[in-house]
């Protein structure tokens, strides 16, 4: 591939797959850049059409400061390289790659997206796992363009039910709490009736833990209070 540069920032294309536009990074890369300028040293991709495959933070910086871009074109590479080049580079976050994969249509991403856009909050790490089958969360077939949704209903069960910890608790969102409610969850004794009786009397009783395992007990502990019949939620 020739290299080649321009000052000519609009002759660049931007596909509805890159992910949006870090400032910050943006702002890094011209303080390193105005410092020492080794754009030549680490071109922009694109393909034959000029559509950017990976370097718009660079051409942004670029633009900012009034220098040439470097680039080289590929005939061999498409917007369907995104993803694989990022993930080979680390720096695409899982919302990157859900965000293209949901433009991209591949099966289950709208799906996954409609979740997290329902719960904001919700980690999508963490949303993988409660959307998932059998509760697992594979970031690498996430990255290749996989993902499982086949618990769509338990999923949103489980949501509701953290969005209603999260009137009392302002950690209700953390991982480790979502994960010990779905660990309660799992084994079918919990009900989230009886668990809202027990914290209009013992709300400050649930704090915030460090563990997972910490949560459960304390979880235990405000459900069974006042109970005879005492429920035990083991994990592993």
């Amino acid at each position: 591939m020739q290299l080649q540069n321009t000052k000519d920032y609009e002759s660049f294309r931007y596909l509805l797959s890159n992910r949006e536009v870090n400032k910050l990074h943006v702002g890094r890369l011209v303080k390193s850049i105005a410092k020492n300028n080794l754009l030549h040293l680490n071109p922009v991709i694109v393909n034959p059409n000029m559509e950017v495959i990976d370097g718009q933070h660079r051409i942004a910086a670029a633009e900012l400061l009034g220098v040439p871009v470097y680039y080289q074109i590929d005939n061999n590479v498409s917007k369907k390289d995104l993803s694989d080049l990022n993930s080979v580079k680390k720096n695409w976050s899982t919302m990157d790659y859900i965000n293209y994969w949901t433009i991209e249509k591949a099966p289950g991403f709208d799906e996954l997206s409609k979740f997290l856009s329902l719960y904001p909050a919700m980690p999508p790490s963490t949303a993988l796992m409660l959307l998932s089958e059998d509760g697992s969360r594979d970031i690498n077939a996430l990255k290749a363009g996989y993902v499982d949704t086949g618990n769509m209903a338990r999923a949103l069960e489980l949501a509701e039910i953290i969005k209603k910890f999260r009137n009392i608790i302002d950690f209700a969102y953390d991982r480790n709490f979502i994960l010990s409610i779905y660990k309660v969850f799992k084994t079918g004794k919990y009900d989230h009736e009886i668990m809202d009786k027990r914290l209009e009397t013992q709300s400050r009783s649930l704090v915030k833990c460090a563990t997972i395992k910490q949560y459960i007990d304390l979880i235990e502990e405000i459900y069974n209070k006042g109970s005879h019949n005492k429920v035990s939620f083991k994990y592993s």
